[in-house]
């Protein structure tokens, strides 16, 4: 079991250039865990795309769909007193601490391509680079 934030569940269903990593990293370790959180976060992705013509609306409609059928069965709630103090404590926005204290609450990395986050997560996440190199699968980010 990990946690994925947003933007890894991002790079799994919007193809772009960390797409077969995102794809990979769900082979090697298929139990993600969200908070509900990252529901918003990816329609506002969603949205952002087909704001920018980078995808069309029925594309975006299609892509939630199927993030939502095979991301929820994992969504686990957080409690909102220790988002609240990683958030303080670490300098991160309430959203972000959201995902490490449910890491932390599990005893499991957070993954994430978010270098501010991974940064403030001392230890507690990897890259999917990292991740996966730590998995002895060859991949490289």
């Amino acid at each position: 079991m990990i946690v994925v934030d947003a933007n890894v569940i991002a790079y799994a269903f919007i193809v772009g250039d960390k797409t077969d990593l995102a794809r990979k990293l769900k082979e090697v370790e298929p139990d993600w865990r969200v908070p509900r959180i990252w529901r918003e976060e990816f329609e506002n992705v969603l949205a952002v795309h087909v704001r920018a013509g980078r995808l069309k609306r029925d594309q975006a409609l299609e892509t939630m769909a199927v993030a939502l059928e095979t991301i929820m069965p994992g969504e686990i709630g957080v409690d909102p007193l220790d988002a609240l103090d990683i958030a303080i404590h670490l300098h991160v926005s309430s959203y972000d601490a959201q995902y490490l204290a449910l890491a932390r609450k599990h005893g499991v990395i957070l993954v994430t391509e978010d270098v501010p986050l991974h940064k403030a997560a001392h230890g507690t996440a990897k890259t999917m680079g990292e991740f996966m190199i730590g998995k002895n699968t060859g991949e490289v980010s």
